[in-house]
């Protein structure tokens, strides 16, 4: 008796590839200089034209990247500026002022702890203000964790499995839908979304920083349930017009023997991510399996005796 598979989810894992976060460095009486605290946001989405197990699709669009750092006011500005980074806590290109001046400069406010913050605003061509203020903490505080956001930014992208087009139908959709030995099966995704194809893009933002973030689908891997793993991109769908048994031209497979088998699809997905001075890859991958029912044709010559 043939017997019904309902399909099921995956849960995704990630694998994080980044570098952590780069530390201040000391200079002079005054703690810290950070010089590394910048946000760039610049996506790399792998892709291709299809077929060869690539995934289709591009980040999109043309031009350079926004830098990642903004004023109060929402203008965008370059990260960095004569070494000092833009901190968007204090609005200004701010490092610990390298020479500490007396408790009896006015600039502490009377108070006789923390330290001096030298604030800088303008271009590399000139600075059109220069201030200093007192801050209560000893060093600047630092940056959040670039691969943290990054983590955020993927959940937020609510990334789901391909839902899986094939020929012939899944028996959780068509039971008495039926492929062949010796017959083309075909495979394909079905109605891609960007939560289950990409391109998608996602940001989250802490502290004034922001990280950006952009998935593709770069393969999908299907699992024919015989021992057979068959690695495609999109694929074409099968339409009905074609009863010659015609092969797929990017995504199929042909079954050997009868059988129930249970296929799953696993989407392998790329996630470049990149802010705060730093950049980095996280893959996921996603699966969903069905069913398919293979059946074997016999021919049986019947003859007739003659009368």
């Amino acid at each position: 008796m043939l017997r019904r598979v309902l399909p099921v989810l995956v849960v995704l894992g990630t694998l994080l590839v980044g570098a952590s976060v780069r530390p201040a460095s000391a200079e002079g009486s005054g703690g810290a200089f950070l010089n590394e605290d910048t946000i760039v946001v610049s996506v790399n989405v792998p892709g291709s034209s299809g077929g060869g197990g690539r995934g289709q699709g591009s980040a999109g669009g043309g031009g350079s990247a926004p830098s990642g750092c903004y004023t109060g006011g929402g203008a965008e500005l370059p990260c960095t500026q004569w070494g000092l980074a833009w901190r968007p806590d204090l609005q200004c290109y701010a490092r610990v002022k390298p020479y500490q001046p007396p408790l009896t400069d006015p600039v502490w406010e009377g108070n006789t702890t923390g330290t001096i913050i030298e604030c800088r605003t303008g271009t590399e061509g000139g600075w059109s203000n220069t201030w200093d203020l007192w801050a209560a903490a000893a060093q600047l505080a630092a940056p959040p964790d670039p691969a943290e956001l990054a983590r955020r930014a993927v959940e937020r992208m609510q990334l789901e499995a391909i839902r899986m087009g094939t020929f012939p139908e899944q028996a959780e959709r068509a039971p008495r839908d039926l492929g062949y030995v010796g017959w083309n099966s075909w495979m394909w995704v079905s109605n891609p979304t960007p939560s289950t194809w990409g391109p998608i893009t996602k940001s989250v933002s802490e502290a004034g920083y922001t990280v950006t973030a952009t998935g593709q689908v770069d393969k999908v891997v299907w699992d024919m349930g015989d021992g057979t793993t068959i690695t495609c991109g999109q694929g074409k769908p099968w339409r009905s017009i074609w009863v010659h048994n015609e092969p797929s031209p990017d995504c199929g497979h042909m079954y050997a023997k009868d059988g129930e088998y249970t296929i799953t699809a696993t989407s392998h997905w790329v996630v470049n991510w990149s802010g705060i001075g730093q950049s980095g890859t996280i893959t996921t991958q996603l699966s969903d399996t069905a069913t398919l029912r293979i059946a074997e044709v016999q021919v049986v010559n019947i003859v007739t005796p003659e009368s």
